[in-house]
């Protein structure tokens, strides 16, 4: 399916809304005075929207350029890779600045880790989230999603390409490498592909009944969280179900399936929505995708910089002023990384073909789509 200008502009507007809701959540945590912006509290929210969009475009993505399993492997490790390779150089390098030089900075951050080649090796390989392993990214709490993101690239690739013979013994060996935290969250990305391949059609309505519905569920997924709902789930289901904790940044998957709805209803109601606010979001497509072809760079490498910013400005001067300006430079600063991640995307979908059309797999007969998806 091909998406439209001003759907595909709305989708970069929430790309880097939603990066931006993590960047202010984590910047509340860290003691700045930005508690007062009614988004302030919705990170983990956030990351759902995430995965459910992703759903969305990757199999839009894949469907409409008819793309080869070669295709889709160079789009997806490019991707991930020219900004989570650089992502962990840079966190692995300020941790070792951090112990060397400011050890007392390095002891107040709670993220900081001691340099690990089983912490780089198993960020690389997207393992850290894999049955509850030890390993993390130093001073990186956010890259737990990207492990989930990874997976799920991982699974469709398997389901939509393969040949059928495989396909299904492959599925359960990267489930069982991925784990269950993990897999519990794939059917909300899952249920972004559905609604890509036409699942949400069934909500064509009429203008006003649209704009209730795209108003109504962004509020839904608000009030969760304001009357504290998802917690209250997650403690009785801690008080009842042995072993739960061990989903770890997946125990409170009930209420983000609930979010995973409300935010797909949100979408599938969107061609239906009053012409002015369509033509709105298509008319300033030049402000959404400068900002969403950062929005990756952002998640990635704000967490640190919060983090260290947060811990070095005294209590009495995290004002909202100060929230203010610190939330600017870390939006220049990452947009500046940017440049040498993301934007750096052909280079690296480039590099990674010739790797794999070297190990053959353009060739591969395996790797032909499979009749059933």
């Amino acid at each position: 399916m091909k998406l439209s200008p001003s759907f595909s502009s709305y989708l970069d507007f929430l790309r880097f809304g939603a990066a931006f809701t993590v960047l202010v959540g984590h910047m509340v945590q860290d003691g700045f005075a930005l508690a007062w912006l009614p988004f302030a509290h919705l990170s983990h929210e956030a990351v759902i929207v995430f995965f459910l969009m992703s759903g969305y475009i990757v199999y839009a993505s894949t469907v409409s350029r008819h793309t080869s399993a070669l295709d889709y492997v160079v789009a997806r490790t490019s991707r991930i890779y020219s900004v989570a390779v650089p992502a962990v150089v840079f966190c692995v390098l300020l941790s070792v600045v951090l112990a060397v030089w400011f050890p007392s900075a390095a002891a107040a951050e709670q993220s900081w880790r001691p340099f690990s080649l089983l912490d780089i090796g198993a960020s690389l390989l997207f393992l850290n989230e894999s049955w509850g392993a030890p390993t993390d990214l130093t001073l990186n709490g956010p890259y737990w999603s990207l492990c989930y993101e990874v997976w799920y690239y991982v699974f469709f690739g398997l389901f939509f390409f393969v040949r059928s013979g495989w396909r299904w013994p492959l599925l359960v060996v990267a489930a069982a490498v991925a784990g269950p935290a993990i897999v519990v969250l794939f059917p909300i990305w899952v249920f972004g592909a559905w609604l890509a391949s036409g699942g949400g059609k069934s909500l064509a309505v009429g203008p006003l009944t649209a704009l209730a519905v795209w108003l109504t569920a962004p509020l839904l997924i608000w009030l969760i969280d304001f009357t504290g709902f998802d917690l209250a789930v997650v403690d009785f289901l801690h008080s009842r179900v042995p072993g739960f904790w061990q989903l770890r940044a997946s125990q409170a998957l009930f209420t983000d399936y609930l979010t995973a709805l409300a935010l797909g209803a949100h979408l599938a109601v969107y061609p239906s929505l009053p012409v002015s606010i369509r033509s709105f979001f298509e008319r300033s497509r030049a402000v959404w995708v400068p900002l969403a072809g950062f929005s990756f760079t952002l998640y990635l490498f704000h967490r640190p910089l919060t983090a260290i910013a947060g811990n070095h400005v005294p209590p009495e001067l995290q004002t909202v002023p100060v929230g203010l300006v610190v939330l600017a430079l870390v939006l220049a600063t990452c947009w500046l990384m940017s440049f040498v991640t993301e934007r750096r995307l052909p280079g690296w979908r480039a590099g990674f073909r010739r790797l794999l059309q070297a190990a053959g797999m353009g060739s591969a007969p395996s790797a032909e789509r499979g009749t059933a998806r």
